[in-house]
């Protein structure tokens, strides 16, 4: 099946999607961006990721030129088009081409791209066994409820992670309350209850986020959104991420550290055997 791309007005192989040196986005990473999966053709919680990419760009004071059911449009054609199983929609919108300043170009049109490719697949032994996290302090912006496609600091982040053979990055203040990860969110079980850091201007505000906590609700599981400090997730007994790509996966170490026995638990167990099940049952919003 092709990987294929939409750019402003056509569709193309991936590899003839090409960009001006001058769209902001390349020069200042002036843009926004979704992304989702279309399970069998079908994307999950589509219109919660579209009203999201409106909202960064209505932060970012970026003017889409494509309504929400255009965008929609481009989406479904593009994911019959690629015909994978499952797909990865990426979405992204820049201020657009223009000569390098600063300042709002003014009367230039967003530069409008959308890929579509093959959804990854997350091993079933990565599932059972569990992944190892690290921990860095937070040094981004004061705006990561917007969706930029600024992403230096996640990028140096998770590579630090990589380079300590760990999965993912847990992000925190320097007074230890935490964030999020570099490309996910993150929950602890204490007691029975799932913990996930509350909605703040630092952390993104996922989509399978809320998922998670209407599937927790679903199975009759307390949740609570709140201010977490990193001690409490180091004394939890279970750790798991969210991410729309791997849905839901459990974390076993922190800094060579194990949580609890060192082994996925059995609330997220739960939690992502029933995101399964809400995929094979059609539930896609």
């Amino acid at each position: 099946m092709p990987e294929i791309a939409f750019l402003n007005s056509a569709y193309m192989p991936i590899e003839d999607a090409k960009i001006s040196i001058n769209d902001r986005g390349f020069v200042y990473g002036d843009g926004v961006y979704e992304v989702m999966v279309a399970y069998g053709g079908h994307p999950f919680r589509m219109h919660q990721h579209l009203q999201r990419l409106k909202r960064s760009a209505a932060e970012i004071r970026l003017a889409l030129t494509s309504s929400v059911e255009e965008i929609e449009r481009v989406m479904m054609e593009g994911i019959e088009r690629a015909g994978f199983d499952d797909t990865m929609v990426y979405l992204q919108f820049t201020r657009g081409v223009a000569p390098r300043k600063h300042s709002f170009p003014a009367n230039t049109k967003p530069t409008f791209v959308a890929t579509f490719r093959e959804k990854p697949i997350t091993s079933e032994q990565t599932r059972r066994d569990g992944v190892n996290l690290v921990t860095i302090e937070d040094l981004r912006w004061g705006a990561c409820f917007v969706k930029s496609i600024a992403l230096l600091p996640n990028v140096l982040a998770y590579q630090q992670a990589q380079d300590s053979e760990a999965f993912e990055a847990i992000l925190h203040a320097a007074d230890g309350v935490v964030h999020e990860c570099s490309v996910s969110n993150i929950f602890f079980v204490q007691d029975g209850r799932i913990v996930t850091p509350a909605k703040t201007n630092k952390n993104l505000h996922g989509i399978t986020r809320r998922a998670v906590l209407d599937f927790a609700n679903d199975l009759d599981i307390p949740t609570s959104e709140e201010a977490v400090q990193l001690d409490a997730i180091l004394a939890a007994d279970e750790v798991f991420l969210s991410g729309t790509t791997f849905e839901v996966l459990g974390a076993v170490k922190i800094d060579d550290r194990n949580i609890a026995n060192g082994t996925v638990g059995p609330v997220t167990q739960r939690v992502a055997a029933h995101f399964r099940l809400t995929i094979e049952q059609g539930r896609y919003e």
